[in-house]
């Protein structure tokens, strides 16, 4: 297997480390006035993906879990469309 020194992910860690805080999400999620269900929904993803995102934890086992970049990302781009009054 070849190494390829063209990743991305290689030369820009940062844009891959997360940076939002779950209390940061849900501050997002209620400023949109959304439901962990309806973010859920809008994420593709479990109510309990959100739940664990905004407390930091996963249930059941209380390890840390980090909110991926992309996440992140889409949440900006959802409050960037509702700020701007587009549907969602």
């Amino acid at each position: 297997m070849r190494n390829d020194t063209n990743n991305l992910a290689d030369k820009t860690p940062e844009a891959y480390e997360p940076v939002m805080t779950g209390a940061e999400m849900r501050a997002l999620r209620t400023k949109l006035g959304w439901s962990q269900q309806r973010l859920a929904t809008e994420l593709g993803m479990s109510v309990s993906r959100i739940v664990d995102y905004e407390r930091g934890t996963a249930r059941g086992t209380g390890r840390p879990v980090v909110i991926p970049r992309v996440v992140e990302l889409a949440l900006q781009a959802l409050e960037t469309r509702e700020a701007r009054g587009e549907p969602i």
